[in-house]
């Protein structure tokens, strides 16, 4: 786990660069490969992020209050393409995980 700052810090850098990102379920890596993602939007107070999916008009948006954050590789992940993870599990229980692409 890593604090909430942490994981902040995390999404400020993909949204400030545009990261590569891909929007998995933490239990299905083989749908790593799905749509291309992107931060449209990240908010600190309240806390939140929009995401954008490639090929889809409706955006996500996410409460991130009271969510807890890790960044550590998980199982099934061991391919090169992949540079660095944030796994989010959401208030409600809900798990994802956003994976940055080379």
């Amino acid at each position: 786990m890593i604090s909430s700052d942490e994981g902040f810090g995390i999404l400020k850098n993909w949204y400030t660069h545009q990261g590569k990102l891909w929007r998995v379920t933490v239990n299905a890596p083989d749908d790593a490969f799905g749509p291309e993602t992107t931060i449209e939007s990240l908010s600190n107070d309240p806390p939140g992020i929009v995401l954008s999916h490639l090929g889809k008009s409706k955006l996500e948006a996410l409460d991130l209050a009271g969510a807890t954050f890790d960044s550590r590789r998980p199982t099934g992940f061991e391919s090169d393409k992949f540079i660095s993870f944030l796994s989010i599990t959401l208030a409600g229980g809900e798990s994802l995980l956003l994976v940055e692409m080379r």
